[in-house]
C-alpha cells in the first residue's frame, strides 16, 4: 500500500474535532495508508505548546512515501507583528522557500505537493498567505491546491459555521476547524487533486 505523508497543522491533526480528518477520506478511496505529521498551533514559522514548526520537525521517513502533501497554516500570521522588523511576509517566504528545498531534497521521486490553507472565519490577511504559498509552489515546480480562495466552507457566514465547523466543544462552530462534514468538501478536493497529478491512480 503506498504511503501518503500529511504534514500541517490543528486540521491534518487527528483530534476531537470531528471523527475523520480529509485524509482519512481520501485515503480510503485511493488505498492509501496515511503518515500524519498534523501538529495543533503549529505553521511554516509558528511554534505552539511544545508543537514546533514545520521546518524544525522536518526529517526523511524511510522507506519514502509515494505522496508527500504539505497544507499551510494561517497560525503563522499570528507572529505578524512579531520580531520581523515589519516584514513578515518576506520572512514567510523566505521559510517557506527554505522548507521545500529541504523537503524536495529528501523525496525527490514522491509527488510532493502543496495545499492552503482552508479558509479561516477570521481571515488573517488569508490572501497574501495564499500567495505567498501559490508563488513558493511555482518556483520547486510543485503542484499546489488552493483550499481557501475557492472553498465553499466560508465559515464566515453563520449557517456554513454551524454547519461545517461545530462539534462539542463549539457547536454553533469556531470558524477555523471543519468538523466531518467540512472535512468531506476538503477531501472531495484533495483527491481531485491528486488523481489530476499523480498518475498511478
Amino acid at each position: 500500500m503506498m504511503e501518503w505523508l500529511c504534514i500541517g497543522d490543528s486540521i491534518t491533526e487527528r483530534n476531537f474535532r470531528t471523527s475523520l480528518n480529509y485524509h482519512d477520506y481520501v485515503a480510503s478511496r485511493l488505498g492509501l495508508e496515511v503518515l500524519n505529521e498534523g501538529f495543533s498551533g503549529t505553521g511554516f514559522l509558528r511554534d505552539f505548546e511544545g508543537n514546533v514548526n514545520y521546518l524544525k520537525r522536518l526529517r526523511m521517513i524511510e522507506p519514502k512515501p509515494g505522496i508527500v502533501t504539505v497544507m499551510g497554516s494561517f497560525n503563522d500570521c499570528s507572529l505578524l507583528h512579531e520580531g520581523f522588523e515589519g516584514n513578515f511576509e518576506k520572512a514567510l517566504e523566505e521559510q517557506m522557500d527554505k522548507y521545500f528545498s529541504i523537503l524536495l531534497g529528501f523525496y525527490p521521486t514522491s509527488l510532493v505537493a502543496a495545499i492552503s490553507p482552508s479558509p479561516w472565519c477570521t481571515h488573517y490577511g488569508t490572501q497574501p498567505y495564499v500567495e505567498i504559498m501559490r508563488r513558493v509552489s511555482a518556483r520547486h515546480c510543485i503542484p499546489f491546491l488552493d483550499l481557501c480562495t475557492r472553498s465553499p466552507l466560508r465559515p464566515w457566514e453563520a449557517e456554513n459555521n454551524r454547519k461545517y465547523f461545530s462539534c462539542a466543544a463549539a457547536p454553533d462552530g469556531d470558524g477555523v476547524h471543519p468538523n466531518e462534514l467540512g472535512h468531506k468538501l476538503i477531501a472531495a478536493r484533495v483527491e481531485a487533486f491528486l488523481r489530476e497529478n499523480w498518475p498511478f491512480f
